[in-house]
């Protein structure tokens, strides 16, 4: 995916359950919100049972975290990069 923006409100490193989630929230919020990730899903979609997620009876991981990933992806101003963040600096005016 090609990027659509130099500039981010978010930027989120790491795809998994907790960034999907914290995207969703940047997206709600109408941030231009960017969500880096190499593994999508993270290391919940090695799990196969999941019966104690609430408001869902069973699932498993790839499931779930293909569900969060649409819910989040579903605002506009909420993109994904397939790549691995290996430094963070930060910049005069952000990071």
């Amino acid at each position: 995916m090609s990027l659509i923006s130099d500039v981010y409100d978010v930027i989120i490193i790491g795809g998994g359950i907790a960034g999907f989630s914290a995207a969703m929230y940047g997206g709600r919020l109408k941030l231009n919100t960017l969500v880096i990730t190499s593994v999508r899903g993270g290391v919940i979609i090695q799990t196969n049972d999941i019966a104690n997620w609430p408001g869902i009876e069973k699932t498993d991981g790839m499931s779930l975290a293909g569900n969060i990933e649409k819910h989040a992806t579903s605002y506009q101003n909420v993109n994904v990069l397939d790549d691995t963040v290996t430094k963070v600096k930060k910049a005069a005016n952000g990071f």
